[in-house]
């Protein structure tokens, strides 16, 4: 294998043992993440419903320049990560699903309210707020919409949501780059503040085609799809790409993946959808899937992986052990760590077809005598637990990145896309 044609996988997990200047950007990136400590609540309605709520969170005051995250969600717990400081927390239940709050939409408070000291060093009790149809917000939309009528102010039109949700790109787009890939994995949190991670789409959403959900490994970004979106029926098939930092925990990811498909779920209110992913990111899928079985949402039709690890790579262990400075994904990554037990342990949701696809045309590897892809075992990629789960289990003559552009491997794929699209229009 040539030097271009290693995976970035491969040069991600050892380059700690090259360079001393990741690591100590990784240092001071670490230092700040530890300052960030969580916020978690459930809410409580006078009047329980299906409506979703947004949940805002607010420094100092509640106005839209002190707006720190805002969540659409249809479940009734929440969470937020931020830095230390004072907070305040206003839910409202979207009853005509505007994603803007009207006086007579039902809405809570934090306390009366009352402000939340966040300190890293003292997570604060779990947040409790009830959602009643006497409580009147303070509508700080408004309160902008007027001042953006009389030309003194320009707000967005959807005000919840999240950075880089549902944003149109190319597969050009700067944020693609290999600098901000390399970025997100040796500094996750100045990748997450500077640039933020993503669910992309190609183009605006068109409810007579099908969302195709992609999610590229470590060190990857959108763009390590683009030969795969080539052959893609766009007449019927819309391509979403999933964008994040892959130096952080795996189960960040999840968690923003299921928040923001919630989102656009309720936004778009699509009945179907495929999800796709590549290495690592298949460990980040099925970590999304338990937060989407729990939820009892139906609209994933299929699910597809293409090289994963399932059972974690050595190389992630070795930085485990001997790094000066441990990148937080690599933890997950080594094998037998509590993430891939729970993976393991962990079922499909009902009803959902699942296809493993493996790579086993690497000359040998970096970093096992085992059979492997040219990066992963086939050990760690046919695991047992994994094997069980599928449908269909077929290997290709590729390496860890060339799957991704494997004639073979594109066929199989587009060729599941249509059965399971014909499968939807009961053909």
């Amino acid at each position: 294998m040539t030097q271009g044609r290693r995976s970035r996988l491969s040069v991600a997990l050892l380059c700690f043992a090259l360079s001393a200047c990741q690591f100590v950007r990784l240092d001071k990136d670490l230092e700040e993440l530890e300052k960030y400590a969580v916020i978690e609540g459930v809410i409580r309605q006078d009047s329980p419903n299906d409506n979703p709520m947004v949940v805002a969170l607010f420094s100092e005051k509640v106005e839209l320049s002190n707006l720190v995250n805002a969540k659409l969600i249809d479940s009734r717990e929440f969470r937020f990560q931020a830095v230390p400081g004072v907070y305040l927390l206003i839910v409202f239940e979207d009853t005509n699903r505007d994603f803007k709050y009207q006086v007579g939409e039902p809405a809570g408070y934090h306390g009366a309210p009352t402000p939340i000291l966040l300190d890293s060093g003292k997570p604060p009790s779990p947040v409790e707020i009830v959602v009643s149809a006497g409580t009147l917000l303070v509508d700080p939309v408004a309160r902008d919409r007027a001042e953006r009528e009389s030309g003194h102010a320009s707000v967005p039109k959807l005000w919840v949501g999240r950075k880089n949700v549902a944003a149109i790109v190319t597969l050009e787009d700067q944020r693609f780059d290999r600098e901000f890939a390399a970025m997100g994995l040796w500094e996750p949190l100045k990748f997450s503040l500077e640039v933020g991670p993503g669910l992309y789409l190609l183009e605006p959403y068109d409810e007579g085609k099908i969302p195709i959900v992609f999610v590229h490994g470590v060190n990857g970004t959108p763009r390590d799809w683009a030969e795969l979106i080539e052959g893609l029926d766009r007449t019927r098939y819309q391509p979403w790409f999933l964008s994040y930092a892959s130096g952080l925990p795996l189960e960040a990811h999840a968690d923003y993946l299921f928040d923001a498909l919630t989102q656009l779920h309720l936004l778009f209110d699509f009945n179907s959808m495929y999800l796709v992913a590549h290495s690592m990111g298949g460990l980040v899928s099925q970590a999304f899937l338990e937060r989407y079985r729990e939820s009892r949402a139906d609209y994933l039709k299929l699910f597809v992986t293409l090289s994963t690890p399932w059972n974690g790579h050595e190389a992630a262990q070795r930085g485990v052990d001997n790094a000066p400075v441990i990148v937080p994904a690599w933890r997950d990554m080594a094998p037998g760590s509590v993430l891939l037990g729970t993976l393991r342990r962990s079922a499909l949701p009902a009803g959902l077809p699942y296809y493993l696809l493996f790579g086993y045309g690497g000359s040998g590897g970096l970093f096992s005598s085992e059979a492997n892809d040219g990066t992963v075992t086939l050990a760690s990629q046919l695991q047992p637990a994994a094997q069980a789960r599928a449908r269909r289990i077929t290997g290709f003559d590729a390496d860890h990145v060339g799957i991704l552009s494997d004639r073979a491997a594109a066929q199989l794929l587009n060729g599941l896309f249509d059965q399971y699209s014909a499968e939807i229009r009961g053909l």
